[in-house]
């Protein structure tokens, strides 16, 4: 007679369940053990758990006190629990929901059970949802089950919007928040939305604690693919307008969508020659694009961005140094329009400095028929002038930069010489205070600030300069770094992609060439030549 498979497995099913019957039934002869658990006692067999649990292959295969036992009590599972595990052990069936999964994975654990830990992973990736599936994750962490936490991190970028709005969500610690955040689909518009929703709703759900953590959640959205009536509800919330760096990342994005990068790398204002003219140009490409002109010829101006808004400042109509001017004009570069006349100085001033900080522009020295001790803050938001301690020393056609929340001061002229000076304003203090002199004087430089460092670039002293110095604030040291290639003086600088651009000048003649500082190679070389040469210009990076 043939045996078939049918057979086989018919005999496996008759001899598990005559197994099965000798615990359960009134003749338990078979059975060499007795599980006891809260007072209850449950008959089974050594040689069937050690099949299916490593807990008790080791439990009866080492020298252990329970090896030689044929009574052992489980502390750790309730009875209601262990007889479930045990039924699974005999016959392969359990009842597992939502409420008792955790459970049943615990005891899987514990008992070292795996085709019941399979039983329930099983059930996670088969009944997960917006509704369960921030538990069902947090169990897959917990018990490292990386194939369902990676079904449940999918089910999360799936139904964002529903999961960020459970309460669940808003009970979940900072950690866990934030990975639940990153699982959103990328780039899309309904899922930023969601996930900054979430975020508002999470921080208020417990504001004491959670305000703090605002900004770092508020800073890896990615806004610019949120749609503009979204982003009207983003720059009405408290909490963003409580936070500068908040302000700061949503103008940037506002920006961004109405003023693509690619348009350029950098402005070139006015000057000598081009004294209206404002030219945009892209390091990678060379040719200008040309913005509106201002409303008033410029030669010797000072600018600033503001975020959106670039500001320009003084100077003067014509290449003489008279017609100075204490107008401002801005231009909005979210519209394009146009230059718009903003409130004018107390005093004209040309060669002056600039600075931006806080939401306010501060202006320093200049020339006034003679050098200007005096300084000057504008108010970008309410359109108003305000003075501001004068220097230790007058001077113009010398650097400013805005580094470590002070404004710098560096070099310049003061009527009589070239100088070497330096000095810092303190915010806080409300006060000027002198710090490390330049190894060699000079006016009419440009400076620029990168990595926390300043740099005080050519200018005029003895003789036309290439030398480069570089401060750094932390030591109050001045140290010499690569020379221009070419010496230049009424040049200006900005910062692109981590490198110093040395734009324009002169030298003998005027220079249409720009220079690039590498500072990881400290080497400074040629780029391209600008159309027109930016002499006594002022340069904003875009």
């Amino acid at each position: 007679m043939e045996i078939t498979d049918d057979d086989v497995l018919r005999h496996q099913a008759w001899l598990a369940q005559q197994i099965n019957n000798n615990r359960t039934g009134e003749r338990t002869t078979c059975c060499d053990l007795t599980l006891v658990s809260e007072e209850h006692e449950f008959q089974v067999h050594k040689a069937v758990l050690m099949v299916v649990s490593k807990y008790f292959e080791k439990m009866f295969t080492i020298e252990m006190k329970e090896k030689y036992s044929d009574r052992v009590e489980i502390k750790q599972i309730p009875h209601k629990r262990l007889e479930n595990i045990i039924e699974f052990i005999y016959c392969g069936s359990i009842h597992i929901t939502e409420e008792n999964v955790r459970n049943v994975m615990d005891d899987a654990e514990y008992l070292e059970i795996q085709a019941l830990k399979t039983a329930c992973m099983t059930f996670y990736l088969k009944v997960v949802s917006a509704e369960n599936v921030l538990r069902f994750r947090e169990d897959a962490k917990r018990y490292s089950l990386s194939d369902v936490q990676a079904k449940m991190n999918e089910v999360i970028a799936q139904k964002f919007t529903k999961v960020t709005q459970r309460e669940d969500f808003l009970q979940l610690d900072f950690d866990n928040v934030t990975d639940v955040i990153k699982q959103r689909t990328t780039k899309c518009d309904e899922s930023e939305a969601a996930a900054f929703t979430g975020i508002v709703a999470w921080v208020k759900y417990d504001l004491c604690q959670r305000e703090k953590l605002f900004t770092n959640l508020f800073s890896n959205l990615d806004l610019i693919t949120i749609a503009p009536e979204f982003l009207g509800k983003v720059y009405k919330e408290s909490l963003v307008n409580d936070s500068l760096l908040c302000v700061n990342i949503l103008v940037e994005t506002m920006f961004t969508r109405h003023y693509p990068a690619s348009l350029g790398d950098f402005v070139v204002i006015g000057g000598e020659g081009t004294d209206s003219v404002c030219a945009v140009y892209s390091i990678a490409k060379g040719n200008p694009i040309y913005l509106p002109k201002l409303n008033t010829s410029r030669i010797g101006a000072t600018s600033v961005r503001c975020e959106y808004r670039i500001f320009v400042i003084g100077g003067s109509k014509t290449p003489d140094d008279k017609n100075l001017i204490s107008s401002c004009e801005m231009f909005d570069l979210t519209d394009q329009k146009q230059w718009n006349t903003m409130a004018s100085m107390s005093k004209a001033r040309k060669y002056c400095g600039s600075a931006y900080l806080d939401g306010y522009i501060y202006v320093t020295g200049g020339f006034n028929g003679k050098s200007l001790l005096t300084c000057e803050k504008f108010d970008v938001n309410h359109n108003k002038w305000m003075k501001v301690q004068d220097m230790v020393h007058k001077r113009y056609g010398h650097g400013c930069v805005m580094c470590n929340g002070y404004i710098y001061c560096i070099g310049g002229y003061d009527d009589n010489e070239d100088l070497k000076s330096c000095e810092r304003y303190d915010l806080k203090e409300e006060k000027w205070n002198e710090i490390a002199s330049l190894n060699v004087a000079r006016c009419y430089l440009a400076s620029i600030v990168l990595d926390g460092m300043i740099y005080a670039i050519g200018g005029i002293g003895a003789d036309d300069l290439c030398s480069v110095e570089r401060y750094q604030p932390k030591t109050n040291k001045w140290e010499n770094i690569a020379s221009l290639q070419t010496a230049r003086y009424h040049l200006s600088a900005c910062v692109v992609e981590s490198k110093i651009l040395a734009i324009g000048g002169e030298h003998i003649n005027k220079v249409s060439t720009i220079e690039v500082y590498n500072p990881t190679l400290d080497v400074w070389e040629a780029s391209f030549e600008t159309k027109d040469s930016a002499v006594k210009a002022t340069v904003v990076a875009i």
